[in-house]
């Protein structure tokens, strides 16, 4: 297995652990992804924000935040044209506590168990390999680079 097999195969483990752990809670995982972006958020997020921040499809994004709102733990607020914030209601807030809070927890206790110079030094790789993946996407989106052959264009 080369190291991009091995990447993506930790990926998906993580993913799955994370729709294990979001089950247990009682979230499916497009709920327990908003309630985890918005329990982080200092301020209200549109929704096209959270479907970029998640990958999470519009239908999809929408789906979710209908159950959320039916439950009355979040409130759409239209913002100019089509654009609308999901904001956290008291319930909301309340439910994303019972239930994201111990996701954060365990990966607090995780990362704080980790020598600061490991956990630097896994942002660091981390943010770089998404900093490359985006211009590497970009490239291919613009007609700059051939998919076939792996190669940029000049």
């Amino acid at each position: 297995m080369n190291t991009r097999q091995k990447l993506n195969r930790i990926c998906r483990e993580l993913n799955g652990l994370y729709h294990d752990i979001s089950t247990q809670l009682g979230l499916s995982d497009s709920e327990s992804m908003i309630l985890y972006i918005l329990y982080d958020a200092q301020e209200p997020l549109t929704q096209s924000g959270i479907a970029k921040a998640t990958g999470l499809s519009k239908q999809t994004l929408h789906s979710a935040v209908r159950r959320l709102e039916r439950e009355g733990a979040v409130v759409l607020e239209k913002l100019d044209g089509k654009s609308k914030r999901i904001v956290v209601t008291e319930k909301g807030r309340v439910k994303a506590a019972q239930r994201v809070r111990p996701i954060v927890d365990m990966e607090e206790r995780i990362l704080d168990a980790w020598p600061e110079q490991d956990r630097q030094q896994c942002l660091l790789l981390l943010e770089r390999f998404r900093e490359q993946l985006e211009k590497e996407i970009h490239a291919y989106e613009t007609g700059q680079q051939d998919p076939a052959v792996g190669s940029f264009h000049l």
